[in-house]
């Protein structure tokens, strides 16, 4: 059995916050498309009222009407705006989270390569030893063929 890897610790500090960040991560992406959809959702009600709106203005005008579709088109439009504003906001957030990833991600990669460098080094010294009882145990039959 290899001995314990000194850094076994760290290594799983480190996978646990990966797997954090990844949730994190996958969180910004679910909001960033419920806002997608809303934004979408937003746009589609826009098209609507300024079809209304060509609607009303064929016909016999009512100014009432007309002001209130405006003053609804008007709510949508500052809804759009803060709605990709708030787009821009996710997306930065994404990008950073993404970053912060990664760089976890090598971070744990690292102690990783050394946690295999050690089991690796162990198995090349149990090689070694197990190499040295062989030649050993030869060098002995070899001994005792002589001797008799």
């Amino acid at each position: 059995m290899p001995p314990k890897f000194p850094l076994q610790p760290v290594l799983d500090f480190r996978k646990v916050l990966v797997d954090r960040l990844e949730v994190e991560l996958a969180r910004l992406l679910s909001a960033g498309h419920r806002l997608r959809s809303r934004i979408t959702a937003n746009q589609a009600a826009q098209l609507n009222v300024l079809a209304e709106l060509r609607a009303l203005q064929s016909g016999l005008l009512n100014i009432e009407q007309i002001q209130r579709l405006q003053n609804g088109w008007q709510t949508l439009h500052d809804e759009l705006q803060r709605l990709a504003s708030e787009m821009r906001t996710l997306q930065n957030a994404v990008h950073e989270k993404r970053a912060e990833l990664v760089a976890a991600a090598q971070r744990r990669d690292v102690v990783a390569k050394l946690g295999e460098r050690h089991a690796s080094s162990w198995q090349a010294e149990l090689l070694r030893h197990e190499a040295a009882e062989r030649d050993d145990i030869y060098i002995a039959r070899a001994f005792n063929r002589r001797a008799v």
